[in-house]
């Protein structure tokens, strides 16, 4: 009977992940044109965009989902209300950051240096604009449960109860 269970609770956490993935893709595609004019900056080619947008998107959820499972939902919420720094200063930002630069250099074949100047470019933009569409849509967990489609209650709770053993 335990593994009918654990296997459900992976195939939400999976549904859940996906889900975050799907809302970040269709916002982060609202920024191509930024991130065209990044990619350019780095001698990359148009024809890079899709795979930047979904580095990027990669990123942000596994990291979100890292935080979520360690406990640390309240610095997720403040990053998406847009409270404090959404520049490398800021712990979470800064994780993002690491995460797309090693996706970056590998996809790329790009320096270390020249990944991160990109990262450092792309993931605040992609912040302010998750941050612009969480708070257009009230900037609470009601927001967040609209955004990414999910029924109401405890969805903070349910995030964490899904993702807790799925990034150990």
């Amino acid at each position: 009977m335990r593994h009918n269970h654990e296997a459900s609770t992976n195939e939400a956490r999976i549904y859940f992940l996906k889900t975050i993935y799907h809302m970040l893709d269709q916002i982060l595609g609202g920024l191509k044109g930024n991130l065209g004019d990044v990619l350019s900056q780095n001698n990359l080619s148009a024809d890079k965009l899709d795979d930047l947008v979904g580095l990027t998107g990669e990123s942000i959820t596994e990291t979100a989902g890292s935080e979520v499972a360690s406990g640390n939902m309240s610095g997720i919420m403040d990053l998406l209300k847009g409270n404090g720094d959404t520049g490398s200063s800021n712990p979470i930002v800064s994780n993002i950051i690491t995460s797309l630069v090693g996706k970056v250099t590998s996809s790329f074949g790009l320096s270390e240096g020249a990944a991160s100047g990109i990262a450092s470019s792309v993931i605040p933009m992609a912040i302010n604009a998750i941050s612009s569409k969480f708070n257009s849509e009230g900037g609470d967990e009601s927001a967040l449960t609209s955004i990414l489609g999910l029924g109401g209650g405890d969805m903070m709770g349910k995030a964490k109860d899904l993702l807790g053993g799925f990034f150990k």
